[in-house]
């Protein structure tokens, strides 16, 4: 996501690959949120796109980034943040398979 002390930089401006494809998403026209957000962005239902659009989007994304779908919204974040890279870590770290775990 880019250096800590970004997060009072408007995001067009941040640097990193999350925002990196938060301004190409930007120009290509999506309604994007990224208030109060500086490790994630949320894409929000824009007008003359519809939900196929936003999940062709979600699956043409960079292969650093994750995405969560919910409620119409995307958030996209670094594939190894949230509770799930969390637990991939923490499995790994551990040497402990999904299977043996509450994972």
């Amino acid at each position: 996501t880019g250096p800590v002390d970004q997060d009072v930089v408007p995001p067009h401006q941040r640097k990193g690959p999350l925002w990196d494809w938060y301004r190409h998403l930007e120009q290509d026209g999506w309604q994007l949120d990224a208030n109060s957000y500086s490790t994630a962005f949320r894409l929000k239902k824009t007008p003359g796109r519809t939900e196929a659009d936003m999940k062709q989007l979600i699956a043409s994304r960079p292969s650093c980034l994750g995405c969560s779908f919910n409620l119409g919204v995307a958030d996209f974040y670094p594939a190894s943040s949230g509770k799930e890279g969390v637990a991939v870590y923490l499995m790994q770290r551990f040497g402990v398979t999904a299977d043996c775990s509450a994972f």
